[in-house]
């Protein structure tokens, strides 16, 4: 970690710290004056001169966002909130209607289980005085008395600033890699549950598939997980790589993660694709991501960075064939000139930016958008799964199906209707054996895309929305 970099703010002088101290303690008065009330007051423990820089300003928006999660769970109104950010620190005050005991023990469980309690400083003061913690705090770099070590000045200001910038990062970025690994995994459960799906194992029944259902996808699910926080993990710490040096290096993790959802379906190949794909965004997340900043990760530089890092795919392992494993995607490549999934992540993603995404938003009911979507992906999916099963007629088949049963829904269908329609179209496409499973995973990553979006990992912000209406996309 570059210190330097982490802690660019302007520097403090001890008179102006002592004379901010007194200013927060005529802060505190006026406010318990003011309010009948018992008061919490917020700050941050960062030791030497520059008291106010990036990671620091996340951590204390979330010692706040914990704090107003905690007077919520317990029922507490807030007469009076403010904040103040000076170059001399953070403070935050809050008046709130509650017992001043019961408070210090709700705010003391914050100090005792985050992550972050250790920078954190969460004061209740009534009219009589400041309530005291029941446990005294620990060193945080070693197991000694916190305020010995102060006193005795054991620890440089350098060295303890490291060790707050190591555990502010090392907070933000666990988070990161937990929600990346819970949406990816909401995903594919979304995914596999809408129903009725034609030809694809759904909640009814297993489509054109005898070796499969439903509860082999829940099993690979449970399992798929922390491989997925592996692909985060290895793209955040592979920021001096290249793009395609990258992919290379999640081919072994990407082995692995196969090896398990064998493993747990008993050999069933529940989520290769899923694997290659999802595995591939959730490098590209780590890779961007950085704990210092706030916001979410721009949506194009995320899929500008997909395309990088697969834009050799299709040369190398298709059309070279340097990859010596059969698969479904070679054989399409081969005899249709078909790219596949490797071509769908060398153009960042295309086909779901065009038509799984935006179907997905057209209603917050995820059952009737993620039916449009699916057949809207059919329809102008390549699907290497049908083309395996019935070849080039029977792709134009399933493609002109999907499209007819979508214009009669836009056009004068009922949902319910349109229901009806699908599971006519999986009775039809179980008995031709037709799957179209590339597009179940085009629609797994519409999901997980919309999951990002929706938890602010990622912004579409400087993207140009597409049209939503039907009519537009068909």
């Amino acid at each position: 970690m570059d210190l330097g970099n982490q802690l660019k703010g302007e520097k403090i002088s001890l008179t102006e710290m002592l004379e901010a101290r007194d200013i927060r303690v005529a802060k505190q008065k006026a406010l318990l004056e003011q309010h009948d009330a018992t008061l919490i007051c917020f700050t941050m423990n960062i030791p030497g001169e520059v008291k106010v820089f990036p990671l620091a300003s996340r951590a204390f928006e979330e010692g706040n966002r914990l704090i107003v999660q905690q007077l919520e769970r317990y029922g507490h109104k807030q007469t009076s909130y403010s904040e103040e950010i000076e170059k001399t620190g953070y403070t935050a005050y809050y008046c709130v209607t509650a017992d001043a005991e019961k408070l210090k023990a709700q705010m003391s469980a914050i100090e005792e289980s985050c992550a972050l309690s250790r920078i954190f400083d969460i004061d209740v003061i009534t009219k009589n005085g400041k309530l005291f913690r029941m446990n005294e705090r620990s060193c945080f770099i070693c197991d000694c008395r916190a305020f010995d070590c102060a006193r005795s000045r054991k620890h440089t200001v350098p060295e303890l600033l490291k060790k707050i910038n190591s555990i502010i990062s090392e907070y933000f970025i666990t988070s990161f890699f937990d929600k990346v690994t819970n949406l990816v995994q909401k995903a594919l459960l979304y995914e596999v549950s809408l129903t009725p799906k034609p030809g694809l194992v759904d909640m009814a029944n297993s489509g054109a598939h005898s070796d499969m259902d439903y509860s082999h996808f829940i099993e690979s699910i449970a399992v798929l997980g922390p491989f997925f926080r592996r692909f985060a993990e290895q793209g955040y710490h592979s920021k001096e790589l290249s793009p395609t040096v990258l992919m290379e290096k999640l081919r072994y993790p990407g082995m692995l993660a196969e090896n398990a959802m064998f493993s747990a379906t008993k050999s069933v190949n529940t989520h290769k694709g899923a694997i290659f794909s999802l595995g591939l965004i959730c490098a590209a997340l780590g890779y961007l991501y950085q704990p210092e900043r706030f916001g979410a990760i721009c949506r194009n530089h995320l899929f500008s960075l997909c395309k990088e890092m697969a834009e050799n795919l299709v040369v190398n392992e298709l059309e070279r064939g340097t990859q010596s494993i059969d698969t479904a995607g070679k054989r399409a490549f081969a005899e249709h000139q078909v790219n596949g999934a490797r071509g769908e992540a060398a153009s960042g993603f295309q086909t779901v930016r065009n038509f799984g995404l935006p179907l997905l938003k057209t209603d917050a009911n995820l059952q009737k958008s993620g039916l449009t979507a699916l057949l809207c992906l059919i329809t102008h999916t390549d699907d290497t799964n049908i083309l395996k099963r019935g070849g080039v007629e029977s792709l134009r088949y399933a493609k002109k199906y999907a499209n007819d049963i979508l214009t009669k829904y836009n056009n004068e269908d009922a949902f319910d209707v349109f229901k009806k329609r699908i599971e006519k179209m999986d009775h039809d496409f179980i008995k031709r054996n037709l799957s179209p499973g590339g597009s179940a995973d085009l629609l797994a990553i519409a999901f997980f895309l919309l999951f990002l979006e929706d938890d602010s990992v990622i912004s579409c912000a400087l993207d140009d929305e597409p049209d939503l209406s039907y009519n537009a996309i068909l």
